[in-house]
């Protein structure tokens, strides 16, 4: 279900604190409660939504967002989302939506393709195209908003995430234990946990998303076997200085033309996806609560220095690594 107005997405940007996707998230952050349909109108802005009983809808939605995670939990009565061609074009394009049930049934429709599912399963969708999603009443949903430009740094396909079914009821339930764990905490106003609740879910999302894109038989078994071991070298050696596209073809026996062209199509090269796993770790090591140097943080993510790690930051955030901590991190008591 596209909750685009219960919603709350966006990557978060220091230099854009005010964005639509911010502006839409924060009215949820302490839970809201919705009822009727002028309270539903109000905040329908991204998407047409139908109340399935406009007379005595009611809803409660809380939403929480850390980096590039943001999310919103969706309890009550059923409703029909619709993003039309008139809504896309606005600053959810960058996103895919995956939504996890707890209880209830969400039927989506996009690139013509009917789904349904309950519990236990994960639904993406791609916000810059068109599709109708409807759940059940006594629906209980999270949805989380994952940057696409991350799920394409981490080698999958999200061209293939439209409309997509993913079954993993372990992953399901992680997924719901670590949401809980971030409401709990968000409402105890404790924040030190945020940057490995967002990076534990993210990681979750993920494999659940790789396990099934690479069910399509999109290439040779050959191929298919070979990027996912780049993949595997990359997320095991990131932090090695000289990691390249050479030595990773060296080490699986190819050329670099032939490591280029398994990679064929994708959005992202495999130098950024390595230039992203740097970043991601250096965001987390940033916001520890022992303060390393930037330059130990740089060489330590296999960056060739601290100038390396700002112009990363700079691309990314619009800020510089010492910008970066402060504030993401409180100050020590």
């Amino acid at each position: 279900m596209a909750n685009g107005n219960f919603q709350l997405s966006g990557e978060s940007r220091f230099t854009d604190p005010s964005s639509e996707l911010h502006r839409n998230l924060d009215r949820f952050l302490g839970g809201v409660m919705i009822k009727g349909i002028a309270q539903l109108a109000a905040i329908s802005q991204n998407w047409t939504i139908t109340a399935k009983s406009p007379a005595t809808y009611s809803s409660v939605v809380r939403s929480w967002r850390h980096g590039k995670l943001l999310l919103t939990h969706c309890a009550g009565d059923g409703v029909t989302f619709h993003r039309r061609p008139e809504h896309l074009g606005d600053s959810y394009d960058r996103y895919v939506q995956m939504a996890v049930l707890r209880s209830g049934n969400i039927r989506t429709v996009q690139r013509g393709v009917l789904r349904s599912l309950g519990p236990d399963s994960i639904i993406t969708l791609l916000l810059d195209e068109e599709f109708i999603s409807s759940t059940t009443d006594e629906m209980d949903i999270i949805l989380f908003y994952v940057p696409r430009s991350y799920l394409e740094s981490r080698g999958l396909n999200t061209d293939l995430m439209a409309g997509a079914t993913m079954d993993n009821a372990l992953a399901c339930n992680s997924i719901r234990a670590l949401v809980d764990l971030a409401f709990v905490l968000q409402q105890r106003d404790e924040d030190t946990q945020r940057g490995f609740i967002e990076r534990a879910i993210l990681e979750l999302l993920t494999g659940v998303a790789t396990e099934f894109t690479e069910g399509f038989i999109l290439m040779d078994e050959v191929s298919a076997s070979t990027r996912i071991q780049v993949l595997n070298i990359i997320d095991s050696n990131y932090s090695d200085p000289d990691i390249s596209v050479d030595s990773i073809a060296k080490s699986l026996g190819f050329s670099r033309r032939q490591i280029y062209r398994f990679f064929e199509g994708r959005k992202v090269s495999i130098a950024k996806m390595i230039r992203e796993r740097r970043v991601d770790r250096a965001e987390l090591l940033l916001r520890l609560p022992i303060k390393k140097t930037v330059a130990s943080v740089a060489e330590e993510c296999g960056f060739g220095g601290p100038d390396q790690l700002a112009r990363a930051f700079k691309a990314r955030h619009s800020c510089s690594p010492l910008e970066y901590r402060s504030r993401t991190r409180r100050p020590s008591s």
